[in-house]
């Protein structure tokens, strides 16, 4: 299983239905899995139920990159499944989103920011004539 897992992750492959139909119809992995064709449960199960194993291979795979000196270990990467159950297009996030986004907020801010300013003298008006008609129900 943990070849199949490996192929998951170098051709990504996100699922294990489509990891399953994979199996079916790629010589390679066929070749690779000797024959074996696992249901997308045992695939989807496999991992549930050795996450010390997992985690054990990708931290060796990290330690060994970096005594290599291939990596520096500073720049971190998560493959989701942990992070977020779903990366549709709604989810994810690129540069380019961003900057859409804080443009779209900075519109926002230059309508909002008249109406706050006339709201703001509004009330402190009601304030000072509040304060006034204090001012003389005392005096």
């Amino acid at each position: 299983m943990l070849r199949l897992y490996i192929y998951k992750y170098l051709n990504r492959l996100r699922t294990s239905r489509l990891l399953e139909r994979e199996g079916a119809r790629h010589a390679g992995l066929m070749w690779l899995m000797k024959g074996l064709k696992p249901c997308f449960c045992a695939i989807a199960g496999c991992r549930s139920e050795n996450p010390a194993g997992f985690r054990n291979l990708f931290s060796g795979v990290a330690k060994r990159l970096a005594k290599e000196g291939l990596i520096d270990g500073r720049v971190l990467a998560l493959d989701g499944t942990q992070s977020r159950a779903v990366n549709s297009k709604k989810n994810n996030y690129n540069q380019k989103k961003i900057d859409r986004h804080l443009t779209y907020l900075d519109k926002r801010a230059r309508i909002i920011r008249p109406w706050l300013k006339s709201l703001t003298e509004l009330l402190l008006d009601i304030k000072s004539r509040k304060d006034e008609a204090w001012q003389e129900l005392y005096s």
